[in-house]
């Protein structure tokens, strides 16, 4: 775990290479799957929350928008409310979930893509339609490996569907 101090001034200072460090630093830090756990200088209290939050919004304001405006509109209606530890568990099972699912999804995905890249296009072979007298024997072809493509992504996204139930229990 990096242990960051952050002081009345704001500055923050990595106590591990015992140098200063930016928001923008502190968020590759979290990017590229560092622990971190930012003190206050002076009482010691945890300010890794805060902080963390600070990062978003900075980043929010670089132009960079991912939590929708209900999405945020919800979260705050949820402070004080009695779902609240409720949501607070729900969103980091989610979040740890989604961390943990998404490469398998991205490569499912993207097999899945190659398989349909490798079998061409959907539109049929537009040269066949200028010879109707010749049999089209792509098509049916093409239809096969259309077909296996899409059953594909079906099993796949089944597979996918059985393990978030697997993990979310």
């Amino acid at each position: 775990m990096i242990t960051i101090k952050k002081y009345a001034n704001r500055r923050l200072y990595n106590v591990n290479t015992s140098c200063y460090i930016t928001l923008s630093q502190l968020s590759e830090m979290v990017r590229k799957g560092q622990k971190i756990q930012v003190l206050d200088a002076k009482s010691g209290q945890d300010l890794t929350r805060p902080t963390l939050v600070q990062v978003i919004l900075e980043i929010e304001q670089e132009g960079r928008q991912m939590l929708p405006v209900d999405v945020l509109s919800q979260i705050i209606a949820a402070y004080k409310s009695p779902i609240e530890p409720l949501l607070s568990r729900y969103l980091e099972r989610t979040m740890a979930s989604f961390t943990r699912l998404h490469p398998l999804a991205s490569q499912a995905l993207e097999s899945s893509l190659d398989a349909i890249s490798q079998n061409h296009n959907f539109a049929p072979d537009k040269s066949a339609e200028a010879r109707p007298n010749l049999p089209n024997q792509s098509l049916p072809n093409q239809n096969l490996a259309e077909n296996e493509a899409i059953k594909a992504l079906q099993d796949e996204m089944e597979m996918l569907k059985d393990r978030l139930k697997s993990i979310e229990k």
